[in-house]
């Protein structure tokens, strides 16, 4: 898939994007869109032409919005690339511990009465998942990536 994009010919960082909320604004996009150095949300759309007009043309905040983002850049510091992204799908096998296993891990040794409280819950039916952050901690501790 072939985008572009708008790189710091300084730095050789392709710009990213923040948004901020205007849903407060009357008569204004709900989201603007601001570019930025930041490479965590990479700032890519289909037209090489749209990019170079955004390298030439900072949008007002209430009308900033993906497609013709905010930023204050200097044009002669800024460049369009071409930026090519390969997607590569795969099935993965993946097997989440279960409910039971998790909170045995965590608790069974360390707190033996919070984990038979915990699994009188799970046997009734109340408790039937963990959180994301219990899910991390016991891959960390067995070592799984």
């Amino acid at each position: 898939m072939i985008k572009y994009g708008l790189r710091e010919t300084k730095t050789g960082k392709v710009l990213g994007y923040y948004t901020t909320s205007n849903s407060d604004g009357d008569f204004c996009i709900d989201t603007a869109y601001t570019l930025c150095s930041s490479e965590d949300n990479m700032w890519l759309v289909n037209s090489r032409f749209l990019a170079a007009y955004v390298r030439k043309n900072s949008t007002a905040w209430y009308n900033a919005g993906y497609d013709t983002p905010m930023h204050d850049y200097n044009p002669k510091e800024l460049e369009v690339v071409k930026v090519k992204q390969e997607i590569e799908i795969h099935k993965v096998r993946v097997q989440l511990p279960s409910v039971k296993r998790l909170f045995k891990d965590k608790y069974e040794k360390s707190e033996p009465k919070h984990y038979q409280y915990i699994m009188s819950l799970v046997e009734k039916g109340e408790l039937d998942q963990y959180d994301w952050y219990d899910l991390q901690n016991f891959l960390y501790k067995k070592g799984i990536k």
